[in-house]
């Protein structure tokens, strides 16, 4: 059995997912499986802040697992992807690592929806996930940034931890304001 995917969207709660496709071919209806290499394409995924250009390769084994062999997607100038995620309908938790490339640092703060700062130049390393009925979790994230740049913090109002006549906080201040740095991790 096969089934193929042509230009298909749809909405899943706040996620939206646009042109979807690909060829899906099943060795098997019972058990469900399929052979390793499936492909799977989609133009925009946005579920509040979008990725653009993903592809998906993966296969459903003899147990009923998905089997996803590498998956990425655009993200803020970059890249995002996952190698070797086994997601089982019967595992309570399910843990894989989000390797990030390029990522612009001005882009995440716009998605993350800070307003009080801008930023220059890129991000890329590694981000541990951690799915669960209990939400999302992220530990050990390790991400540097691949160049240069500048970060520029000028709230109109400073938090309190930066408020104060204190010469030490005025410094730190002026720090945030104009940050030129060679390398952030």
């Amino acid at each position: 059995v096969q089934i193929h995917l042509h230009d298909i969207s749809l909405t899943m709660g706040a996620v939206r997912i646009q042109s979807l496709a690909g060829n899906i071919a099943f060795e098997s209806i019972a058990p469900l499986r399929t052979a390793p290499g499936q492909r799977l394409t989609v133009a925009r995924i946005d579920p509040g802040v979008p990725a653009t250009d993903g592809s998906m390769q993966f296969q459903i084994d003899d147990a009923g697992r998905l089997r996803v062999e590498s998956a990425g997607i655009d993200f803020s100038g970059g890249r995002l992807s996952i190698e070797d995620l086994v997601i089982d309908p019967q595992a309570e938790e399910h843990a894989f690592v989000l390797q990030a490339r390029g990522v612009d640092l001005q882009s995440v703060l716009e998605a993350a929806g800070v307003t009080a700062a801008t930023a220059s130049g890129r991000l890329s390393g590694v981000i541990p996930v951690t799915l669960s009925d209990s939400g999302i979790a992220v530990e050990g994230a390790n991400l540097a940034t691949d160049e240069a740049g500048v970060v520029r913090y000028l709230p109109e109002v400073p938090s309190a931890a930066l408020q104060g006549k204190d010469d030490r906080i005025g410094l730190l201040r002026e720090a945030l304001a104009n940050l030129h740095y060679e390398r952030l991790s």
